[in-house]
């Protein structure tokens, strides 16, 4: 996998730092229970739900008025989410943050590829992250109980959790030149 440099590798970064902070204040909520959090977290996940017609988020709430919503899917994906894409984060973070240069021994040479098992592991990330969008954007665009605009926000607001591990994914797998 080919270094990232300027804007691209901004947008990893961003991606990865800012998806830190919402894995573990926002969307752990979804799969540890609210009571875990303090109110402000909570009130703000109820707001986001209440305004998005997010019923994966706002569940407790859906199951009153719904009583299709199946949660325990939704939970284990963030269950996933929180075991296994969190620290690959704190891992993408630091591998592109410190792959730069490495000292040849009579002169610095830029290095043109990040190592061999980070490309794997983006590989496995990538691959989960985009399947697991699927069933949650499924679950959006037939649910009965979403106004077409809820539904759009509702996707729309995750879709950068889809295209930017895609656009990592296809990164990952191009051919380049010898490492």
């Amino acid at each position: 996998m080919k270094i990232l440099r300027g804007f691209e590798r901004n947008v990893a970064l961003a991606f990865f730092a800012s998806h830190i902070p919402i894995t573990v204040l926002i969307d752990g909520q979804g799969a540890f229970g609210s009571f875990l959090y303090p109110q402000l977290l909570r009130d703000v996940v109820q707001f986001y739900a209440d305004h998005s017609g997010d019923r994966l988020m706002g569940y407790r709430q859906s199951l009153q008025e719904d009583q299709q919503v199946n949660v325990a899917w939704f939970a284990s994906f963030i269950l996933c989410e929180c075991a296994l894409q969190l620290p690959y984060f704190f891992v993408a973070l630091r591998v592109m943050t410190r792959t730069h240069t490495r000292a040849d021994n009579t002169q610095q040479q830029q290095q043109h590829h990040y190592p061999e098992w980070f490309r794997k592991l983006t590989l496995v990330y990538c691959a989960h992250v985009c399947t697991t969008l699927i069933p949650i954007w499924a679950t959006f665009a037939t649910s009965p109980n979403m106004t077409m605009a809820q539904k759009a926000i509702c996707i729309s607001i995750y879709a950068p959790y889809f295209w930017i591990p895609l656009w990592l994914l296809s990164k990952a797998l191009e051919v380049g030149d010898a490492k």
